[in-house]
């Protein structure tokens, strides 16, 4: 009875875990390595005071314009235009301050494979290139 409860739980864990790396598998796009995916475009760099009981200067680094990303193999991978919108603040830390709130328009990006053939936008694929600190210029 012990081992028949053992085998049972191994092969429920072996079973999860292979669902769970399968899972893990289709989140990303397979056609790109993440990890090396290069981004051109123009930074723009904006410091504002944010006042609390000690005032603190902050640099925000925002990616505005038209920017091209690139794989390792320097193939186009997608390409398109964040913009940028300067907020003023005026509930938070005691004083007013500006911020830039970066959005994009999904219709007009444009995507390809690894093979440089055009692939549908697709919100994971612009979720990774808005969230991605890119730096180069």
């Amino acid at each position: 009875m012990k081992n028949r409860s053992f085998l049972t739980c191994i092969i429920i864990f072996l079973i999860t875990t292979l669902n769970c790396e399968k899972k893990q598998e289709t989140l990303l796009n397979p056609q790109w390595d993440y990890e090396n995916i290069h981004g051109f475009g123009k930074i723009n760099i904006h410091e504002y005071t944010f006042c609390s009981i000690v005032p603190e200067v902050i640099t925000q680094r925002s990616k505005v314009g038209l920017w091209t990303f690139y794989s390792p193999q320097k193939i186009k991978i997608a390409e398109g235009a964040f913009n940028g919108e300067l907020n003023e603040i005026n509930d938070h830390g005691g004083c007013s301050y500006s911020v830039y709130n970066i959005s994009i328009d999904a219709k007009k990006w444009k995507f390809w494979d690894s093979n440089g053939k055009p692939i549908p936008t697709n919100k994971r694929d612009l979720d990774f290139i808005v969230s991605s600190d890119f730096d180069k210029k």
